[in-house]
Parts: C-alpha cells; sequence; structure tokens
C-alpha cells in the first residue's frame, strides 16, 4: 500500500480547471503530507496520554521512573509537534521547508532516543530511593527535558541555512536517522533490558519492546525515504506512532496491572485486618476472662482461705476457659508411710476422659506421677512424641493427646499437680502456659495463706478453749466463794439464832406451867376470901385482873407459835446452806425449793406498789435425788429472783388496781421422767418473757439486762454450769415476749 503522495502536479492543468477541480487536485497532490500530518499528531497524542497516565502511576506508586519517561517521550513528542506544525507551514520557520522537515524529523528521533538513555540513566546510576521517589525531583528532570526540547525547538525555528540530510541517491539517503537508529539498537540491546532487571514492570518491558518499531522506523527512513512524503517516509511515521503506542500499551497494563494488585492487596489487608480483629477479639476476650479469673481467685483468697474451694473454682474457670477436655487437681501424698493420692477436684467433658477416677492408688499409678513431676516436658503438644511408655499408656488410656501440667509442693512435703488435657493435638500458645504458670503461683499464695489461716484457727481455738477455761473458773470461784461466804453467814445466823430460840421455846414451857399454878392459887384466895380488902380490890380493877387471867395464856401461845416459826427458818436456813462435800448426796428437791421460797419470802409479801407474788406450788411424788444439795438451792435462788426482779420492771408503769386484776404469779412444778431417769423442775412466770436475741445470750458469761448495780451477768451463766456440767442435766429457757418465761430444769436421779 502506497501512503506517499502522487507525482508532483501540472500546473498548466490546474490554471485550466476550474476552481473546484483545481482544489481536488492540490488535495490529491498533498495526500502524502496530510498522512504524514495525521501520523505525527496522532504520535503527539499517544505522548500526552502517556505522560498524563506517568504522573498518574507515579501518584499512585510513588515511583519516579514513570514519570520521567513520559516526559521523554512527551518532550520528544513536542518535537513532533513543532515538525508537523513546521511542515504544514502553520507555524513561521526561517529554514527551507525541504531542510527543515527532514532536519527536525532527525533532531524528534534524536532527541527521543537521547531523552529517553538520559531519563534511564539517571535511575540506572543514582541509588537513592528518597530521590527516585520525590515529586519535586520528576518537576526538575521534566523542566530540564522540556526546555532543552524548546531550546532545540527555537533553534530550528530561527535558523536560516539547516544542514543537508536528504541523499536520494546514495545507499544511506538520509544519514541524520542512522545514529538515532544507532542509539535504540544500543538502547534495546543493553539499556533497555538492564533498566527492567532493575526496575522490573510492564512499561520498562514495554520500553525494550518498543525498540522494535524505533529501529524498523529508522531503517525506513535511512535506507528507504528518498524524498519528502514517499512512502517508506509515511510507513516510518505510523511505525513511530507504534513505538509510542508499545510504552502507552505497557504503561496501561502496568497500570492495570497496579490497580490489580492494589485491589488484590486491598482485600489481603481487609482480610488480614479481618482476622486480626478476630484474633484481637480472641485475645481480648481471653484476656478478659483471664483477667477475671485472676480477680475472682485473689477475691476468693482474700475472702474464703477455704483452700479446695479456692481449687474447685481454679480447675472449674480453666475447664472453661481453655475449652479443655479435662482438668483435675491432684495432691500426690508420697512422704507419708503409705504413698498416696488425693483428687481434690477434678471437670471432664466425656466419662472416657477421666484417667484417674478409674482405678486405685497402685505402684503403677506411683510410677506415673513420678514421671510426671521429673518430666522435662511439662507442656506435650502430641503425646505420642514423648518418649515415656507409661506417660503414653496412662493418657492414651484416657484417649488424651496433648497434655499441660503445673506442680506445687507444700510444708509437708506433698505435690500438688494442675493437669489439662484435649482429646485432640494441640498447640498450647505461650498465653495459655503463662496462665497456667499464674495460676500455679496464685494457688502457692492461697497454700501459704490458708496454711496460716489453719495455724491461726488453732491458736485461735486455743485461746479461746483457754479463755472458756478461765471464765469457768473464775465462775466457780465466784460460785465457790459466794457460797462459801454465803453458807458460812447462814450458818452462823441459822446457829445463833437456834440457840436462844430454844432457851426461850424451852422456858416457855416452865412459865406456861407456873403461870398457871399461880392462877389457880390465886383463884382459891378468892374462892376462900370473897371479900377482898378494899386496897386489893382497886388494884384488881386497875390492872383488869379478869381480862389479864384469860389473856395471859393467850399471850404464852402466841410466843409458843412464834419461836416455831423461828425454829422452822433456822431449819430451812441450814438445808439451804448445806455444805457440798466433794461427793452426791441425796437430796429431797421439794425441801430445796421450799427452803429458798422462805428465804426469799421478804421480797413476795405486798408493798404500797404492787399485791404480793403468787407462788402456786404442784409437787409430784418424787424420788430422792443424787446430787450437790448447796449448789441447787443456789440455781432455784437464781432464778426465782430473776423472775421477781423481772415482775418489778414489768410492773413500772401499772397501777396497784391493774396489778390485782393480773397479779404476779410463780408456778412451780415438778415431775419424774422415769423414762429418762430424772426429775424436772419447771419454774414458771407470767411476766414480760423476752426477744430471741434476748433469749439466746441469758447464758453468756457477764450478760445481764439489769441496770448497772442491780445484776453481774453471772447467776444464769453459774447456774447453767451447775445444772450442766456438775450435775449431767439441762436447763432450758422457753420465753415469749408478754407472754412469761419458763425455765425447765432436768436432773439425772442417779449418775
Amino acid at each position: 500500500m502506497d501512503f506517499a503522495s502522487p507525482a508532483p502536479p501540472d500546473l498548466e492543468l490546474i490554471k485550466q480547471a476550474i476552481p473546484s477541480d483545481a482544489k481536488e487536485i492540490m488535495f490529491r497532490t498533498l495526500a502524502g503530507s496530510f498522512v504524514h500530518t495525521i501520523l505525527e499528531w496522532s504520535a503527539f497524542c499517544a505522548a500526552i496520554i502517556t505522560v498524563i497516565l506517568s504522573f498518574t502511576h507515579f501518584k499512585i506508586q510513588a515511583d519516579a521512573t514513570t514519570p520521567i519517561l513520559g516526559v521523554t517521550l512527551f518532550c520528544a513528542g513536542m518535537m513532533d509537534a513543532f515538525h508537523t506544525l513546521a511542515a504544514d507551514r502553520l507555524i513561521e520557520a526561517v529554514a527551507d521547508n525541504r531542510n527543515l522537515i527532514p532536519f527536525t524529523w532527525a533532531l524528534c528521533r534524536l532527541a527521543n532516543a537521547l531523552l529517553t538513555i538520559i531519563g534511564i540513566s539517571i535511575f540506572m546510576l543514582d541509588k537513592s530511593k528518597k530521590i527516585s521517589r520525590s515529586f519535586s525531583f520528576v518537576i526538575s528532570i521534566s523542566f530540564g527535558f522540556g526546555l532543552l526540547s524548546y531550546t532545540v525547538i527555537k533553534i530550528c525555528a530561527i535558523s536560516e541555512q539547516l544542514p543537508q540530510t536528504l541523499f536520494p541517491q546514495s545507499l544511506i539517503t538520509r544519514p541524520w536517522d542512522v545514529l538515532p537508529l544507532v542509539l535504540f539498537m544500543i538502547s534495546g540491546v543493553f539499556i533497555y533490558p538492564a533498566f527492567y532487571k532493575k526496575h522490573p514492570s510492564l512499561f520498562s518491558h514495554a520500553l525494550a519492546i518498543s525498540t522494535i518499531p524505533n529501529i524498523a522506523t529508522q531503517i525506513h527512513m535511512a535506507f528507504g525515504s528518498s524524498a519528502l512524503f514517499d512512502n517508506h517516509f509515511n510507513i516510518a511515521h505510523f511505525l513511530k506512532i507504534i513505538a509510542y503506542l508499545v510504552p502507552l500499551a505497557g504503561l496501561i497494563l502496568d497500570y492495570i496491572y497496579t490497580y490489580s494488585q492494589l485491589e488484590t492487596t486491598n482485600k489481603k489487608f481487609l482480610h488480614e485486618i479481618l482476622e486480626r480483629q478476630q484474633a484481637e477479639a480472641k485475645l481480648k476476650q481471653f484476656s478478659q476472662r483471664e483477667d477475671l479469673l485472676r480477680s475472682r481467685l485473689s477475691s476468693q483468697i482474700t475472702h474464703s482461705l477455704e483452700l479446695s474451694n479456692i481449687i474447685k473454682t481454679c480447675v472449674k474457670e480453666i475447664y472453661d476457659l481453655l475449652k479443655l477436655d479435662y482438668c483435675c487437681f491432684f495432691w500426690y501424698r508420697r512422704h507419708s508411710h503409705d504413698s498416696s493420692w488425693d483428687i481434690v477436684y477434678e471437670e471432664v467433658k466425656l466419662p472416657e476422659f477421666a484417667i484417674f477416677n478409674n482405678f486405685n492408688f497402685s505402684q503403677y499409678i506411683e510410677t506415673f506421677v513420678e514421671k510426671i513431676i521429673h518430666s522435662d516436658n511439662q507442656v506435650i503438644d502430641n503425646i505420642h512424641t514423648i518418649n515415656e511408655p507409661i506417660i503414653n499408656k496412662t493418657f492414651h488410656r484416657g484417649n488424651l493427646n496433648s497434655v499441660l501440667t503445673q506442680n506445687l509442693i507444700n510444708n509437708s512435703g506433698d505435690i500438688g499437680i494442675l493437669l489439662c488435657a484435649c482429646n485432640h493435638k494441640r498447640s498450647w500458645t505461650q498465653e495459655e502456659i503463662e496462665l497456667i504458670k499464674q495460676i500455679k503461683e496464685q494457688l502457692i499464695i492461697a497454700l501459704s495463706q490458708a496454711q496460716l489461716y489453719n495455724e491461726a484457727r488453732t491458736n485461735a481455738e486455743q485461746a479461746q478453749q483457754a479463755l472458756q477455761d478461765l471464765q469457768q473458773a473464775q465462775t466457780q470461784l465466784v460460785q465457790s466463794e459466794k457460797m462459801s461466804t454465803l453458807g458460812n453467814l447462814v450458818a452462823g445466823v441459822a446457829h445463833e439464832i437456834n440457840n436462844p430460840v430454844g432457851f426461850i421455846n424451852g422456858n416457855l414451857h416452865h412459865a406456861e406451867e407456873y403461870i398457871q399454878d399461880l392462877v389457880n392459887h390465886l383463884k382459891l384466895y378468892h374462892q376462900h376470901y370473897p371479900e377482898p380488902e378494899l386496897e386489893i380490890e382497886e388494884n384488881a380493877e386497875t390492872i383488869d385482873l379478869d381480862y389479864l387471867l384469860e389473856d395471859l395464856p393467850k399471850i404464852i401461845n402466841s410466843m409458843k407459835l412464834g419461836t416455831d416459826r423461828i425454829r422452822n427458818i433456822s431449819t430451812s436456813l441450814r438445808t439451804f446452806s448445806r455444805a457440798d462435800t466433794d461427793k452426791k448426796t441425796s437430796f429431797d428437791i421439794h425441801a430445796g425449793i421450799d427452803s429458798t421460797i422462805l428465804i426469799l419470802k421478804h421480797r413476795l409479801k405486798a408493798n404500797e406498789e404492787r399485791p404480793e407474788i403468787e407462788i402456786i406450788k404442784e409437787y409430784t411424788t418424787l424420788p430422792q435425788v443424787e446430787c450437790f444439795p448447796g449448789q441447787l438451792n443456789q440455781v432455784f435462788m437464781n432464778l426465782l429472783a430473776n423472775a421477781i426482779d423481772a415482775f418489778d420492771d414489768y410492773n413500772q408503769g401499772r397501777s396497784f388496781q391493774e396489778i390485782q386484776e393480773q397479779p404476779n404469779q410463780i408456778h412451780i412444778y415438778t415431775e419424774e421422767l422415769a423414762d429418762e431417769n430424772q426429775v424436772a423442775i419447771h419454774i414458771k412466770d407470767n411476766g414480760p418473757g423476752m426477744s430471741e436475741d434476748i433469749k439466746a445470750r441469758i447464758f453468756d458469761h457477764l450478760f445481764t439486762t439489769k441496770g448497772v448495780g442491780n445484776g453481774t451477768g453471772l447467776g444464769l451463766s453459774i447456774s447453767k454450769q451447775i445444772v450442766e456440767e456438775k450435775h449431767q442435766g439441762s436447763l432450758e429457757c422457753i420465753s415469749t415476749v408478754n407472754q412469761g418465761t419458763e425455765f425447765i430444769i432436768k436432773i439425772p436421779v442417779q449418775d
């Protein structure tokens, strides 16, 4: 196909033709020139698109090689544009068009080759990545190339004489195109491959390929074209477009590839981000549960101190947190007389995973535990990799493949083993291993605190027992001293009363006989001397002799009753103050109660504030009781005195009439519990009663509800001690607020 212009036009024919035909002839004559213009501007447009995409590529990858090479092509394209505009006479030029067009063409091709080689050489020689990625560096190089291109164009435009470039009759028709041919060949063989090796990309690869159409272009021009716009001339321009389009296509493909890689990288990054987020979420959840476990363990260690509960919590939390198939804690007691183990707690997913609870401790288990303790590897991802047959066999029996253990030792030399296991092969993470180690440290702290707590509790119990013994000793001392003093006092008073009362009572009998004799003797005088002397008669009237003789026997009888009552009181005092021996003696319970009531008689009597307190006695026949009588009388005294004190407090604010309508009563009744070989004494009042809080403390040492100076808090405590410890009986209190209080004393009849 011929792209050249036809033969030169016949000017005579044009002159003779009409204007429209003449124009048609001229357009046909200029066909080659038009093709040349189209091809050159196509190449220039390709250069423009290339430089735009190169800067876009630089924006994405920050690699200055692409825009620099794009600028070199663009600068060469600007010279092509100048070449075209000059060829079409669209710009003014001084030189002849026959020299300007081929010369500017040769300069364009030379500039294309040289600028590309210079741009590539910059990156081949410079090793600074900072410079190669600098936008200011790109602008500087681009400005330099642009300035160089403009200078060349300016010189060509204003030069009147340009060298001859076309030699139609020679072998080399265009010698000026040989140099670009050599440069393109050198670039294609040496420079571009080296550049591609250093900066591999589709664009650099396309540059190397573009040397093929560039070399073909230069061959057509240097050896084929012999005239302006001939076939070789325009074919060369077409091949130059191909040479421009190949880097453009490489740049487009590189851009597409870069975008594809960017998308792939983004997807990869998004996938990695998602995986990291999921891993961070799992790690955060694990960390939160780990912190929660530590917090719960610390809290339990602080508040519980019960090692078994702490171990149970540890095993449960580790089992759930690490998603195990089996987890346990056991003590291996190898320093005892017979080696044994104690499984404190275990969590099992399936029954077949329980490797320990299916058989008792034996020599086999002892060997297994010793191997576990002395094993260098406490973390086993795959049990089959451990060269210990007994360990393999034991865990294989429980269908367990991955094991994590930690050991600790107590003061007794017992070894505690925390064992975690999974049915499947598992790679234990460093976080999991550190967690188990930290839990082990927590357990060591808990063990130490539990031991200290047990020691403190033992010491506290011993101190409490010593305090109780001391209180009992003090109570017994107070009781003994009180009873001794009271007994001595009462016995002395009774003895001192008994002597004069006995003297008076003995003489009253004789006085009565003597007085009766005197009365009889006086009656005889009155009988035989009915008319006495006036003085005797007046004296008889003065002393009211008849009344005196009538009342004197009555006085004697009253004195006898008084002495009898005093004697009874003395007997009661001796009964109440009976000195106890170190052995129990037989005693009449009723006599003891009656003697106590008689002693408290003065407190039972009516006064200006209340009527008499009524004592209601319901005695049944009771056998003699083996006891310490003086101590039992003290119990009766304490209970009756407390009832009277309660009435005195209860009557505060009540009128005499109100109390009389609902009189204060103490009901005492006894019964024999033959089936239990005991007697029971019930002392019940209808006083104010007690609340549950007070009733729970009434037997406590030194506890009292009475005001200061009215109570010591020892009475009921001593009474309970006397009944329960001295007599192996029981003292029970039944009380309801506003319904009264009842004390029940149960005493064994015989030991």
